[in-house]
């Protein structure tokens, strides 16, 4: 990316202010606890109701969202800039279902979310900037997300980058910026356990979780598929931008049977790390799945069953990878929330979730999706990578890669539900 302007050249040796406090830590599912219980404690919290009815109530006050699995029944927390004001909470309480009621919590904090996400992005735009610079660069990944607990911008850098913190913190008020560790190794150690997979080299029908190839004669770069997607009457697959080539073609594995063709409709950086390729014929009619399992040596299937939009990809909320390396599905929380800008290999990747589960080369692309329920989810992104000596993976939301096609073809793209639907 082009500099705006050459910063000063930032050694180990820089002054700096005082440390914002650190990020408060993400409560999750107590050990033990299964994905079933978490699917059915988020799935009675009502979270798309909820939300969208705190920000047509408290309107320019709003000021996020996040979500605690650690306890039972699960809780949401709807943060509201300014003073408690009855009238209005009790508006918005008369205005959600009665059974979310019970899980749903009011916090009230100093600044919007419309604030937070301006003193996010001067953050990204001072970042994009001067870190790229020869010899400025930071050694280390570099997270920067709006962290609803703390009302705050929290920035994730390695211990041994702490000086380019410090013209950050110059940036925005000081109780507006938190900071995360990221070296080391995080460990999830009270997250939900896993499913093992089955079936991923199957094609058709489509759908994701499928083992898929960016294929020429003389090379083979394996990945996982992600979710069918609509638009304007045409089906399309998709995995991560980093996974395909230009002018090839997506095979499956099984029989390298062609799975799609290459659209241009791609992203590998600063627009999230996504490639959308448009499907070849079906042996029958496409179907929502998320990918087949076998649980007790019986084989099913998980449905999507929507989108999960930006806005309800909160803090601490369990969400779901599958992948064909691991074969498995693996779930954690949402540590950086939907719309976080990561820094990784000198390039800048937006629309980003980072949540504590596994992920391994060949898993690229796969889908992320919030369980429920019944063994179905809702599609909440594409699998991008895990960042360097950490567990914490991060991957592209699904409302990015649908606003790319929708870019790219002047037409709506949504998300094929398991009824044919789209959302």
């Amino acid at each position: 990316m082009n500099a705006l302007a050459v910063a000063p050249k930032l050694t180990s040796t820089t002054q700096t202010p005082p440390l914002p406090p650190l990020a408060s830590p993400v409560p999750d599912p107590p050990t033990g606890v299964s994905v079933a219980t978490v699917a059915t404690n988020q799935a009675a919290l009502d979270a798309h109701q909820v939300v969208s009815a705190a920000q047509n109530t408290f309107g320019n006050n709003y000021a996020g969202m996040w979500v605690d699995n650690s306890g039972n029944p699960s809780i949401l927390h709807i943060m509201v800039a300014g003073s408690k004001n009855a009238a209005t909470e009790s508006t918005f309480m008369s205005s959600i279902p009665a059974t979310a009621q019970a899980t749903t919590q009011i916090g009230y904090v100093k600044y919007t979310y419309s604030q937070l996400e301006g003193f996010k992005n001067k953050l990204v735009q001072y970042a994009t900037s001067h870190f790229t610079i020869s010899g400025d660069t930071p050694s280390s990944s570099m997270i920067f997300s709006i962290d609803t607990i703390d009302n705050a911008v929290n920035v994730g850098l390695s211990e041994q980058d702490i000086a380019f913190l410090s013209p950050l913190q110059a940036l925005v008020p000081s109780d507006a910026i938190r900071i995360s560790w990221i070296s080391g190794s995080f460990e999830l150690t009270n997250g939900p356990g896993f499913e093992s997979g089955v079936g991923r080299g199957t094609f058709p029908p489509y759908m994701a979780g499928l083992e898929i190839h960016n294929y020429t004669p003389s090379v083979s770069i394996e990945c996982t598929s992600g979710f069918l997607l609509e638009a304007n009457g045409v089906d399309y697959g998709v995995t991560a931008g980093h996974c395909a080539g230009p002018n090839n073609f997506i095979m499956g594995s099984n029989t390298m049977t062609q799975v799609g063709t290459p659209t241009g409709i791609q992203s590998n950086g600063s627009g999230g790390d996504y490639d959308v390729f448009k499907l070849t014929s079906y042996k029958q009619p496409p179907q929502g799945q998320i990918l087949a399992e076998v649980i007790n040596g019986k084989g099913f299937v998980d449905n999507v069953i929507g989108r999960e939009a930006d806005k309800y990809q909160g803090i601490g909320l369990v969400v779901c990878s599958a992948g064909v390396t691991t074969n498995a599905v693996t779930c954690g929380s949402i540590y950086y929330a939907a719309g976080a800008t990561v820094f990784y290999n000198y390039t800048f990747y937006g629309n980003e979730a980072c949540a504590f589960f596994a992920l391994h080369p060949g898993n690229s692309g796969g889908p992320v999706y919030v369980p429920y329920p019944r063994n179905e989810g809702t599609a909440a992104g594409v699998n991008g990578g895990t960042l360097p000596d950490i567990s914490l993976s991060c991957y592209t939301t699904i409302d990015k890669v649908l606003q790319g096609i929708t870019n790219h073809i002047h037409k709506p793209a949504y998300v094929v539900d398991a009824n044919g639907n789209l959302s």
